[in-house]
């Protein structure tokens, strides 16, 4: 239901992601960010700027209703505002920009990561559709030489004499 990503290098930065969406928990990054900065920023005081508000009705005008919600019902590591990438980055980038570009890093070295396993698992399936079409070629080639085989035997059959 969750995927966590963690940056290889800095292990005090998880960012949780919710699957059925893929929508970010704005919450729990804004927390880490205050745990390492010693600074109070929560989505609340983004949401009361006028960037805030004009860019909130802009994502949900665009991409619906998904584009923030809360999910209050699971694990705390969970619970927060979950909000579309659009958002995370404007979030992000209100909260501070060195942060924000740290945060799409690892999302992008994420993405890149899990690109080369679809590529490594995709030439892995190709590999074996491959050898499965060679081993039905196989297969054929040697009906067809048994079914020549079985004509040549009838023609002598048809012409032995008893």
């Amino acid at each position: 239901m969750f995927s966590i990503i963690q940056d290889s290098v800095d292990t005090n930065i998880s960012i949780v992601r919710h699957d059925k969406t893929g929508n970010y928990n704005i919450t729990k990054t804004l927390k880490q960010y205050n745990e390492i900065n010693g600074i109070e920023k929560k989505i609340a005081g983004w949401s009361r700027t006028q960037d805030g508000k004009d860019t909130k009705a802009a994502a949900i005008e665009r991409y619906g209703n998904d584009a923030i919600y809360e999910i209050l019902d699971v694990d705390n590591d969970y619970k927060g505002t979950y909000v579309n990438h659009a958002l995370y980055r404007a979030i992000l980038m209100w909260a501070d920009i060195a942060y924000a570009f740290k945060i799409f890093d690892i999302i992008e070295e994420h993405q890149r990561e899990h690109e080369l396993k679809l590529k490594f698992e995709n030439n892995a399936f190709q590999s074996t559709i491959k050898a499965l079409f060679d081993k039905i070629d196989g297969i054929q080639a040697d009906c067809k030489e048994s079914k020549e085989i079985a004509k040549e035997q009838m023609k002598k059959a048809d012409t032995a004499e008893f």
